[in-house]
């Protein structure tokens, strides 16, 4: 699906934000399941590495982003911690900002 959206002619010349809620969940998820068993192209040393596991996910779409020439910002998010998501919609509210400056000439 998100493929089908971003080579969508509609969205040439937009950028994509990617949101990976419910962080919490998959913090426990990654301790009690194995990644290698859904996605057969995973080749982390520690399946049960967060990081490891988020940076694969965001991989698979930062890839298809840019076989489209698409721009896109990712954010790890848990929507019930304030801090968290105050941090994501100002980097969220300044991209877009950037972008209308990029578009009007400003920048």
């Amino acid at each position: 699906v998100f493929q089908e959206v971003v080579m969508n002619i509609y969205m040439t010349n937009k950028t994509f934000m990617l949101f990976l809620n419910k962080k919490d969940i998959f913090q426990t998820k990654v301790q009690h399941s194995n990644i290698s068993n859904h996605f057969t192209d995973f080749e982390g040393f520690e399946e049960s590495d967060e990081q490891e596991v988020k940076n694969f996910i965001y991989t698979k779409f930062r890839k298809i982003a840019e076989t489209c020439k698409r721009t896109m910002f990712d954010h790890y998010t848990q929507a019930t911690d304030e801090s968290n998501i105050r941090v994501v919609f100002d980097g969220v509210k300044n991209t877009i900002l950037k972008n209308i400056m990029n578009e009007i000439g400003i920048i």
